[in-house]
Protein backbone atom coordinates (compact mmCIF):
# COMPACT_ATOMS: atom_id res chain seq x y z
CA UNK A 1 0.00 0.00 0.00
CA UNK A 2 0.86 3.48 -0.36
CA UNK A 3 -0.03 7.12 0.53
CA UNK A 4 -3.36 7.80 -0.59
CA UNK A 5 -4.49 4.10 -1.56
CA UNK A 6 -8.17 3.42 -0.81
CA UNK A 7 -8.59 0.66 1.60
CA UNK A 8 -12.73 0.18 1.44
CA UNK A 9 -15.22 1.71 -2.05
CA UNK A 10 -18.32 0.72 -2.03
CA UNK A 11 -19.72 -0.93 -5.42
CA UNK A 12 -20.56 2.28 -7.83
CA UNK A 13 -17.50 4.22 -6.98
CA UNK A 14 -17.84 7.26 -4.89
CA UNK A 15 -20.61 8.60 -6.62
CA UNK A 16 -22.89 6.61 -4.65
CA UNK A 17 -24.47 6.99 -1.50
CA UNK A 18 -21.85 5.29 1.55
CA UNK A 19 -18.12 5.48 2.42
CA UNK A 20 -14.71 5.36 1.66
CA UNK A 21 -11.43 4.67 3.75
CA UNK A 22 -8.45 6.16 2.38
CA UNK A 23 -4.69 5.07 3.97
CA UNK A 24 -3.72 9.05 4.11
CA UNK A 25 -0.34 7.60 5.40
CA UNK A 26 1.19 4.26 5.18
CA UNK A 27 4.00 3.38 7.41
CA UNK A 28 5.17 7.11 7.31
CA UNK A 29 8.87 8.06 8.94
CA UNK A 30 8.08 10.36 12.13
CA UNK A 31 10.99 11.89 11.10
CA UNK A 32 8.77 14.11 8.02
CA UNK A 33 6.20 13.14 5.13
CA UNK A 34 3.89 15.37 3.60
CA UNK A 35 1.14 13.13 2.93
CA UNK A 36 -0.46 12.73 -0.43
CA UNK A 37 -3.90 14.53 -1.04
CA UNK A 38 -7.30 12.52 -1.36
CA UNK A 39 -10.56 13.74 -2.98
CA UNK A 40 -13.17 14.03 -0.44
CA UNK A 41 -15.15 16.85 -1.79
CA UNK A 42 -18.10 14.00 -2.79
CA UNK A 43 -18.58 13.09 0.89
CA UNK A 44 -20.21 14.74 3.68
CA UNK A 45 -18.57 13.88 7.08
CA UNK A 46 -15.33 12.08 8.39
CA UNK A 47 -12.44 10.89 10.50
CA UNK A 48 -9.18 10.18 10.45
CA UNK A 49 -7.55 7.42 12.78
CA UNK A 50 -3.80 8.40 13.28
CA UNK A 51 -1.06 5.77 14.91
CA UNK A 52 2.38 5.33 15.75
CA UNK A 53 2.78 8.90 16.40
CA UNK A 54 6.29 8.97 19.58
CA UNK A 55 8.39 10.99 20.64
CA UNK A 56 7.94 14.62 19.38
CA UNK A 57 5.88 13.51 16.30
CA UNK A 58 3.09 15.68 15.21
CA UNK A 59 0.81 14.86 12.82
CA UNK A 60 -1.96 17.61 11.24
CA UNK A 61 -5.06 16.80 8.97
CA UNK A 62 -5.14 19.19 6.42
CA UNK A 63 -7.81 20.24 3.88
CA UNK A 64 -8.21 21.89 0.84
CA UNK A 65 -11.38 23.69 -1.27
CA UNK A 66 -8.02 24.10 -4.30
CA UNK A 67 -10.78 23.49 -8.07
CA UNK A 68 -7.75 20.84 -8.72
CA UNK A 69 -5.76 18.36 -6.16
CA UNK A 70 -2.58 20.34 -4.56
CA UNK A 71 0.43 19.06 -5.10
CA UNK A 72 1.80 17.03 -1.82
CA UNK A 73 4.43 19.96 -0.93
CA UNK A 74 1.21 22.48 -0.75
CA UNK A 75 -0.57 21.71 2.76
CA UNK A 76 -3.96 23.83 2.45
CA UNK A 77 -5.44 24.85 5.65
CA UNK A 78 -5.12 22.54 8.91
CA UNK A 79 -8.36 21.09 10.24
CA UNK A 80 -6.61 19.34 13.47
CA UNK A 81 -3.40 18.36 14.39
CA UNK A 82 -2.39 15.73 17.38
CA UNK A 83 0.65 15.03 18.71
CA UNK A 84 2.45 11.68 20.38
CA UNK A 85 0.27 11.93 23.46
CA UNK A 86 -1.82 8.83 22.87
CA UNK A 87 -1.13 5.42 21.03
CA UNK A 88 -3.73 6.57 18.47
CA UNK A 89 -5.62 9.56 18.18
CA UNK A 90 -8.88 10.60 16.30
CA UNK A 91 -9.64 13.88 14.13
CA UNK A 92 -12.97 14.83 13.14
CA UNK A 93 -14.21 16.13 10.28
CA UNK A 94 -17.64 17.47 11.08
CA UNK A 95 -17.86 18.74 7.02
CA UNK A 96 -15.26 17.54 4.22
CA UNK A 97 -13.48 19.72 2.58
CA UNK A 98 -12.75 19.13 -1.66
CA UNK A 99 -9.16 17.51 -0.66
CA UNK A 100 -7.42 16.26 2.53
CA UNK A 101 -4.22 14.74 3.62
CA UNK A 102 -2.03 14.14 6.58
CA UNK A 103 1.25 14.86 6.81
CA UNK A 104 3.90 14.73 9.81
CA UNK A 105 4.39 18.62 10.72
CA UNK A 106 7.17 17.93 13.36
CA UNK A 107 9.65 15.24 13.29
CA UNK A 108 10.13 12.65 16.06
CA UNK A 109 10.12 8.75 16.08
CA UNK A 110 7.89 6.04 15.25
CA UNK A 111 6.30 4.55 12.16
CA UNK A 112 2.99 6.83 11.67
CA UNK A 113 -0.51 5.22 9.84
CA UNK A 114 -3.42 7.33 9.16
CA UNK A 115 -6.93 5.79 7.94
CA UNK A 116 -9.55 8.66 6.81
CA UNK A 117 -13.14 7.53 6.76
CA UNK A 118 -15.56 9.52 4.60
CA UNK A 119 -19.38 9.38 5.03
CA UNK A 120 -22.10 10.45 2.11
CA UNK A 121 -25.44 10.81 3.20
CA UNK A 122 -26.82 11.65 -0.47
CA UNK A 123 -29.29 9.24 -2.13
Amino acid sequence: MANGDVLLQPPGGQSSAGSISYKLLDSASGAGDNGQWVSAGEFDIGNVVIQGLATTATAEVDGSNDLTIPANSNHGAPIAAKTAAATATYVNIPSCPRWIKCRIVDAGTGTVNAIATLRSFAS
